[in-house]
């Protein structure tokens, strides 16, 4: 199964058997592609997936597939599937076939899919950060596990502050990430979300001025 088009034969062979399809989960069973001399055609795409999205799915898991997404790639799935609950895709890459999502294009999940609950996707948490304010207006509080793919040692607290506004209430982990790491980085985390939930509670209490409206 890593040959050539192999996993863009598969999905679309699935679809057409099986249009009622709500879940769909790929499993290797001789090791992660990571692993194996892929060529670049083996890397799944926007285009690749494009046949999911008319399907009402609910859950969708391919976590170990490497895929290369762009922000506005990102943001057509959110949109295409609102009621989706589990959306793993490749949240572990290596080498130079990573191709890495930004904090900032996690947005559009807590904007358009209300009822998720575990995401996972090559998203890189960085050391620098200053690409979007700290905090926005879309909030995904269902979301309970955020899979990513690196996290830099000295992470941006910005970056962490944006992600517990954005989803306040999921932890962070990361395939074969380091314990600690993960530990810090979801104690910083809790903090930031901690201190804006006790900001908001003010501002509807009269206590703090309301919060600026955000540019679109």
């Amino acid at each position: 199964m890593h040959h050539g088009n192999t996993e863009a034969s598969l999905i679309g062979a699935i679809i057409a058997a099986l249009p009622c399809l709500k879940r769909v989960v790929y499993v290797t069973l001789d090791g992660p592609p990571y692993d194996l001399p892929l060529q670049p055609n083996h890397i799944l795409s926007a285009s690749t997936l494009a046949p999911l999205l008319d399907m009402p799915l609910m859950q969708l898991s391919m976590p170990q597939i490497p895929i290369a997404l762009a922000s506005d790639d990102v943001a057509v799935l959110a949109c295409a599937w609102p009621r989706m609950r589990a959306l793993q895709l490749s949240d572990w890459m290596k080498g130079t076939r990573a191709v890495y999502l930004d904090v900032e294009d996690l947005v559009p999940f807590a904007q358009f899919m209300p009822e998720l609950h575990t995401l996972g996707l090559p998203v890189r948490i960085p050391n620098t950060w200053t690409a979007a304010p700290a905090t926005q207006e879309y909030v995904g509080r269902r979301l309970q596990k955020l899979y990513v793919a690196d996290i830099h040692p000295e992470f941006a607290p910005d970056a962490v502050q944006f992600l517990a506004s954005t989803f306040p209430n999921a932890a962070v982990s990361q395939a074969y990430g380091h314990r600690l790491l993960l530990a810090e980085l979801n104690k910083t985390k809790a903090s930031f979300a901690a201190v804006l939930a006790t900001a908001c509670q003010a501002r509807q209490n009269g206590l703090l001025p309301p919060q600026p409206a955000m540019d679109s």
